[in-house]
């Protein structure tokens, strides 16, 4: 489920060096349309997940790296409650096979994050919402610090490995995890669902975070002087935040709709990763 943004911004760190601090005009944006307008946000306040008639559901984890090669040397715990950063109720780790996948039996209401450890990164995958379907198959990017350092040079932010750092990605209500919705195999959402339009919130705030946006077109690239996710990207992300428990937030900026909200815990020298979507 992540995959795009790690490609958007491993993409973005190779082509293009110091912010100059363009406007979206120099990208060649329409100033009479709006960043979003193209999104389908009509399921926005209408979410709702059916129940699971199941005591457990069957969920089939797979991480790859931004390159798309399955991780292989990965071990994986399912942890219930997204605020526990020691994932005290998680299930058994298990490893990642040679497709980059491990399968649990996880409780029908599970509403918390894969911890994926590698031998160099420790990786926090939120689920946007409980999970509903069984059997499920979700797919998301392990990141890894070298290529965090890579993106340094595009915003000129030094990182620090006492704090840790938020990736997101916005989907509209094309999101294939959504009620009614089908994936496709091999697949997490169309491209067009990516979600622009939209600003991000981190509740606490505290001092020395930083907030960054995607920029698609013309060239991909960081931005900082950016106040919503771009069309065709979707993404952003907040750096260098303290450990603790967090509220995440998606507003469309035009209209004060609210996307979606997800609570997550960040580590130090950890990524926490999650979609923001349309939720109940």
């Amino acid at each position: 489920m992540k995959r795009s943004l790690a490609i958007v911004l491993v993409v973005a760190a190779c082509s293009s060096k110091k912010d100059d601090g363009a406007s979206l005009a120099d990208a060649g944006a329409d100033a009479g349309v709006r960043q979003g307008d193209a999104n389908d946000w009509s399921c926005l306040g209408k979410v709702v997940l059916p129940a699971l008639p199941l005591v457990t559901a069957k969920v089939t984890f797979k991480i790859s790296d931004a390159t798309m090669h399955p991780s292989t040397e990965a071990t994986v715990r399912a942890c219930p409650v997204r605020e526990d950063e020691k994932c005290a109720n998680g299930t058994a780790t298990a490893p990642t096979d040679a497709k980059g996948e491990a399968t649990f039996d996880v409780p029908a209401d599970f509403d918390g994050y894969w911890e994926a450890i590698e031998p160099s990164i420790t990786d926090l995958h939120f689920v946007p919402f409980r999970q509903y379907r069984s059997p499920d198959f979700q797919w998301r990017t392990q990141w890894h610090f070298d290529e965090l350092r890579i993106l340094s040079d595009t915003i000129d932010l030094k990182f620090d490995t006492t704090r840790g750092h938020v990736l997101i990605l916005v989907r509209d209500c094309g999101f294939t995890g959504l009620p009614g919705k089908e994936i496709p195999p091999g697949t997490f959402s169309p491209p067009e669902s990516l979600g622009g339009g939209v600003t991000l919130g981190l509740d606490p705030m505290p001092s020395g975070v930083v907030l960054a946006y995607i920029q698609a077109e013309p060239n991909l690239r960081i931005r900082t002087d950016l106040d919503e996710t771009q069309d065709g990207a979707g993404g952003g992300g907040f750096f260098n935040v303290p450990p603790g428990a967090y509220t995440v937030t998606g507003i469309r900026k035009s209209t004060g709709e609210k996307v979606g909200t997800q609570r997550i815990h960040v580590r130090a020298d950890s990524f926490s990763l999650l979609l923001v979507v349309p939720t109940p």
